[in-house]
Formats: structure tokens, C-alpha cells, sequence
């Protein structure tokens, strides 16, 4: 959540700015992970995990001023691997014998 908030440029000391963290600033900022610094799928929804989990840390600690929208925020979809193909021992035999 540091990035979140050297993104923001907010102080992490500063509980009030925290607070008004809204559900586009993070919208926003899974954004530039992706788009600026090209984070894949599963970096982003890493970091977002992390800020819910402050969000949700500061929920019970009643701060009552959160956006809630944040914790409807969706994971970022994971690209579809291709299926590797393996060559076979008597294939490699084959092919160095050639």
C-alpha cells in the first residue's frame, strides 16, 4: 500500500488523507500499474489484495470515513497461458541424431 500512497502522494502518517482514499484513486492506480509500469495481472491483484486488507483493517478499527466502493473493486483477469509442449527423450535422441 506504500506505492498506493507515494502514487497519491500521501504521507502514511497521515490518517485523515488515508482516509479519504476514494474508490477511483485505487481504480486509478491499478491503471498506471498496468498501463505505465506494465504489472501483469497477478501483480495488481496482489497489491490490490493488500489495499483491501488495510481498507478492511481500518473498517474494524472504525474509521468510518472509507470509501466503501473500494472493497467491490475486481481482480484484474489473468491472461490465458499457452500449453507448453514437451519434446520426449526418444524425440531429442532423434533430433541430435539427425
Amino acid at each position: 500500500y506504500k506505492e498506493l500512497f507515494d502514487f497519491l502522494k500521501i504521507n502514511e502518517n497521515d490518517i485523515d488523507s488515508i482516509t479519504k482514499i476514494t474508490f477511483k484513486d485505487v481504480q486509478d492506480y491499478l491503471t498506471y500499474l498496468a498501463e505505465e509500469v506494465g504489472n501483469t495481472p497477478a501483480t495488481r491483484n496482489r497489491k490490490l489484495a493488500t489495499i483491501k486488507s488495510l481498507f478492511n483493517y481500518m473498517y474494524m478499527e472504525k474509521c468510518m470515513n472509507i470509501d466503501y466502493r473500494i472493497f467491490k473493486i475486481k481482480k484484474a483477469k489473468k491472461i490465458q497461458k499457452e500449453n507448453l509442449q514437451f519434446l520426449w527423450r526418444e524425440r531429442i535422441i532423434h533430433f541430435f541424431k539427425k
